[in-house]
């Protein structure tokens, strides 16, 4: 690879300015996966990537890079786990990617290898790959994240047996409610972030229900407050359309046939 394609953190040689780097990567997802890899977000999910908080649902039409962002924000976390995980004493923290089937939980893993092998820094601090797992090092090398993907099936009992720091549910409103409601009590010792990201299925399903639980719904990337209590609606909502990728823009007549 030549210095010209390396990605911009790679061609940084001054530490103090690394340092400044990295620490901003911190802060920045949407910086940190520009700086790691070249790879430039669309303005819309630069501000879904840069929002930390908890509970995140990712409401979405089609082609607008919900695997793909999905898959950006895992990666910042496991990098900077120690920084934003609750209960990591032993230098693991665990990155769950579910969905109902095996081939789209599948889909969000390949996108994060696909990203971690454009980084020649993130590129070695692979301890691990198979199909289904992925293990990275920390940032600052003090222990390592595990990506596991799991196909949630009707019971969800594949997801018993992990403790989960990050927990992504794709294609969450086919998920049965049953599913949530074995899962989300094996978290409460993690703290984890959650996400839920899907197409809308109906009026029914924790999916909608979250979206409904939401205080703070993004459109555009422009935030417009639902309510003020936090406690009975913690969700935060990110709705994108087909429309608002501009990749999508540039083709009227397909999107007036769709």
């Amino acid at each position: 690879m030549s210095l010209r394609q390396l990605p911009p953190i790679e061609k940084i040689d001054d530490p103090i300015k690394y340092a400044e780097a990295l620490v901003k990567c911190a802060k920045s997802c949407s910086y940190f996966i520009q700086m790691f890899t070249g790879w430039e977000s669309f303005d819309y999910n630069k501000v879904f990537l840069d929002c930390y908080d908890r509970f995140i649902v990712y409401r979405t039409g089609r082609q607008v890079g919900k695997s793909t962002n999905a898959g950006i924000k895992a990666i910042h976390f496991a990098y900077f786990a120690p920084l934003f995980a609750s209960n990591i004493p032993t230098g693991v923290a665990n990155v769950v990617i579910a969905s109902l089937s095996k081939d789209q939980a599948h889909l969000i893993l390949a996108k994060i290898s696909e990203f971690v092998h454009m980084s020649p820094t993130l590129s070695k601090k692979i301890k691990k790959e198979i199909k289904t797992e992925l293990t990275l090092e920390w940032y600052d090398g003090t222990g390592v994240t595990n990506f596991i993907v799991r196909p949630i099936g009707d019971t969800g009992d594949s997801l018993r047996g992990f403790t989960v720091h990050m927990a992504i549910l794709d294609e969450a409103a086919y998920i049965p409610e049953s599913v949530f409601n074995a899962f989300l009590p094996s978290t409460v010792t993690t703290k984890p972030k959650i996400l839920l990201t899907s197409t809308p299925k109906g009026k029914s399903g924790k999916f909608f229900k979250s979206c409904m639980e939401s205080h703070t719904i993004y459109e555009h990337g422009i935030p417009r407050i639902l309510q003020t209590n936090k406690d009975k609606y913690p969700w935060t909502q990110f709705h994108v359309t087909t429309y608002d990728n501009p990749l999508a823009a540039s083709d009227p007549i397909l999107l007036k046939l769709i």
